[in-house]
């Protein structure tokens, strides 16, 4: 093959698989759009009722675009306003959160609901049943709140869920401070959390690593392998996900929350493409240095081959895991896709589907080095399937799967009612 017509053949295969992420996401945002304004998750009386037992009617109100609440006599006894879908663009962990201020008659918070949220719903459930943060925002004014600065005012994140808690507390002010408008854009300030430092520090340790002779150092890639679980993964547990990937295609990335784990993304991202090397997975990922560290551990007795007919099935579950991600996504199932994957293991409370995932995915890298990386990861096959390869590279299996997870998510997009009716019931 002709120097210039190889160079021509991998900057196409390159632009391809680019172009075909960049499509997927397009396709889930433009429905997810959709979705939004044809069904909004109106706020129900019962829901104002455990808050006002009074109340026996809402009322639309277009001069603050919130609801008047009143009581069997038509007297206003309070008033209910919805952070979405004004806030859109405030984003947390992996999407915007529903949350709604109730007023009494005198304009002083009554309660706190955190309705709804894009991000994995552990984060939503902590924050929802945090009485602290929930209970901090009663007996103030709509004008304290409107007015506020979150860090004067002493605002405190909820453990473990901090970016979906202070997108609550950003979303309350910005609401109450643009109060006529419908929707507005955010043009709050980047927010810089220690976690942010942690990962921009680390993500440049990596690149150093990397693109060095460090990277042939055995001692010095273990060490750095530890630090990486230890530090990324148990202190800071903000990891690349197919659910954070998923809550950003519906509604954007968190630049202004988050800064640290979108510059992660556009790093494993990029990266990989330009240069070929997988600098997520090879270098970042505390899981896929947990598995190494297992498998070094580990007696050299036990290490299994796994068969060439099974190893070239299981290879395709990477894949098949993304397809259900689509499917969830697309058709807003009530799964959470931070099941499939280990890596909120780190950070989970107690016993879950992503904690036995992981203990299996270490579990088997005793025997096949590097086990959950090669036959279970999406986040990976993800990130793998954007890597440029070189000269030798051809359009492969992986590629015509590409088209077909393209023609799926279009299909539920065009076909969605009928889709997730026969999925459902």
């Amino acid at each position: 093959m002709p120097p210039a017509y190889s160079r021509l053949h991998q900057f196409a295969l390159n632009a391809y698989r680019a172009g075909v992420i960049l499509v997927l996401a397009y396709l889930v945002h433009t429905h997810h759009v959709r979705l939004q304004i044809d069904n909004d998750l109106p706020v129900t009386l019962a829901e104002i009722q455990s808050i006002l037992p009074n109340a026996t009617r809402l009322e639309f109100d277009t001069v603050r675009m919130g609801l008047c609440i009143v009581d069997d006599k038509r007297n206003r006894i309070g008033y209910a306003v919805r952070t979405q879908p004004a806030c859109k663009d405030i984003i947390g962990y992996s999407g915007p959160t529903d949350a709604m201020l109730v007023f009494d008659e005198k304009w002083i918070v009554r309660g706190v609901k955190v309705r709804r949220s894009r991000d994995t719903y552990t984060h939503f459930f902590d924050v929802s049943t945090d009485r602290y943060f929930i209970n901090w925002w009663r007996g103030k004014s709509w004008d304290q709140i409107a007015d506020m600065d979150l860090k004067k005012a002493g605002v405190e994140g909820v453990s473990g869920a901090t970016l979906t808690s202070m997108a609550v507390a950003r979303s309350f002010v910005f609401r109450l401070k643009n109060g006529p408008t419908p929707q507005v854009t955010d043009v709050s300030p980047v927010s810089i959390h220690p976690a942010d430092v942690v990962l921009f520090s680390a993500l440049v340790a990596s690149l150093l690593i990397a693109f060095s002779a460090a990277r042939g150092k055995k001692f010095l890639r273990g060490v750095w392998q530890i630090m990486l679980i230890v530090a990324i993964g148990f202190l800071n547990g903000q990891l690349l996900a197919v659910g954070l990937f998923s809550g950003w295609a519906v509604s954007g990335f968190a630049l202004r929350s988050a800064p640290g784990l979108a510059l992660l993304f556009a790093a494993a991202m990029l990266v990989p493409w330009i240069s070929k090397k997988a600098l997520y997975c090879q270098y970042f990922c505390p899981h896929g240095a947990a598995q190494e560290w297992v498998h070094r551990l580990a007696p050299a007795r036990w290490r299994l081959n796994v068969p060439p007919g099974l190893a070239a099935g299981l290879l395709w579950l990477p894949g098949l895991l993304l397809l259900v991600t689509l499917l969830v996504t697309m058709l807003s199932l009530p799964f959470e896709l931070a099941d499939i994957e280990p890596f909120d293991a780190y950070i989970a409370h107690a016993w879950s589907w992503t904690v036995g995932i992981a203990l299996a995915g270490l579990l088997a890298s005793i025997f096949v080095p590097m086990a959950y990386c090669k036959f279970g990861c999406p986040t990976g096959a993800l990130l793998e399937f954007i890597r440029a390869r070189g000269p030798q590279d051809r359009f492969s299996k992986r590629d015509a799967f590409a088209l077909i997870l393209i023609v799926a998510t279009l299909w539920m997009s065009i076909d969605y009612d009928r889709i997730k009716a026969w999925i459902v019931g």
